[in-house]
């Protein structure tokens, strides 16, 4: 992502509402929250909400994806749903194979909670930060989050 914007950010409805603006207005972006309530804001193109300055070249990158709810789990409980999981598919006539099992410890670093246009239903949204030493580029979903293990310039 070439372009950047920081926004200072009182509450997690703050950080909500902005991600909510860009969903809805449809624009590629990008987006990390640090623990300072700095929201950064990326974007391939120049457009019209923000007033962007030129992202700078680092050493150091973010990988910002969205925790699912088994990963947030504990171990107890996902051993109760990997139970519930083998009887569906069981049931269908699918075979369950251990080594596609993904074992994860991911913790969130914070959420937001955000409207779905197309289900009309609320949800919150956990996320998780990972700083890490190499650039990726990839694919960020309609909320801003990196689908493919895409990172953003730590600054």
């Amino acid at each position: 992502m070439k372009y950047y914007t920081d926004r200072k950010i009182s509450s997690h409805n703050d950080l909500a509402e902005i991600i909510k603006k860009l969903h809805k207005e449809g624009v590629e972006f990008a987006f990390y929250f640090n623990a300072i309530n700095l929201l950064r804001i990326f974007f391939d193109k120049k457009n019209d909400l923000y007033i962007l300055k030129e992202a700078p070249k680092t050493q150091m990158h973010v990988n910002c994806k969205r925790v699912r709810a088994m990963e947030r789990q504990a171990p107890i409980q996902q051993e109760k749903r990997l139970e519930k999981l083998k009887q569906h598919l069981a049931k269908k006539g699918i075979e369950y194979k251990e080594e596609e099992r993904v074992k994860s410890t991911a913790k969130y670093d914070y959420y937001i909670n955000m409207f779905s246009f197309s289900s009309q239903h609320s949800m919150r949204i956990y996320i998780k930060n990972t700083v890490v030493f190499k650039e990726k580029t990839g694919i960020f979903s309609t909320y801003g989050l990196g689908k493919d293990g895409a990172t953003l310039p730590l600054f």
